[in-house]
């Protein structure tokens, strides 16, 4: 925005993709995938409250039982140490695929997750889960999401040029109303 005013965006997106499977031997079922994630929320050093920056990203496996009709696995990659999952072991889980960061004037700059500014993380995660029950119907469900959102405040004009703009929407109803 280069006036007066405010302008703000939003970009939110979800996807989610399900599967039903059977294990005819019964056992683990073991997730192995590779990942690339970057986060970032920027202001400039002259915005002023309330101008703000977030961005997020979300990852989450679940698997449900559907001859029980329960949830028996639910896990959302969030790094080592992390604690987000139940029902499966997390081998290698390099940096969480869960997260955000967020940007507040009159803290301006960058904030972001990632290897370094600009560039992103990379890994492979694994993990095994409980051992499933053989011939019983799973469903696998993948849901991921990615958000980011800005608002920009600029300065208002000052008082006096409002004042001026209202008498002179003031004469302009006045004058319509002679001619009527």
């Amino acid at each position: 925005m280069d006036d007066e005013g405010d302008g703000s965006s939003t970009a939110n997106n979800g996807l989610q993709s399900a599967f039903t499977f059977e294990l005819g031997e019964g056992g683990a079922f073991t997730f192995s995938f590779d990942a690339r994630a970057y986060l970032e929320a920027w202001s400039a050093n002259d915005e002023v409250f309330p101008t703000a920056a977030s961005s997020a990203y979300n990852l989450t496996f679940t698997i449900d039982d559907l001859e029980a009709g329960a949830n028996i696995v639910t896990w959302a990659p969030d790094g080592p140490g992390g604690s987000l999952g139940t029902g499966i072991v997390s081998e290698i889980d390099p940096f969480s695929l869960n997260d955000n960061v967020g940007r507040n004037a009159p803290f301006n700059g960058t904030s972001f997750r990632g290897d370094s500014e600009g560039v992103a993380f990379v890994g492979t995660w694994s993990g095994t889960t409980i051992p499933l029950l053989a011939n019983n119907t799973y469903q696998l469900t993948i849901r991921s999401s990615a958000e980011a959102d800005a608002r920009e405040v600029v300065a208002l004009p000052e008082p006096a040029t409002v004042a001026l703009m209202g008498l002179g929407m003031l004469g302009l109803g006045l004058s319509r109303r002679r001619r009527s």
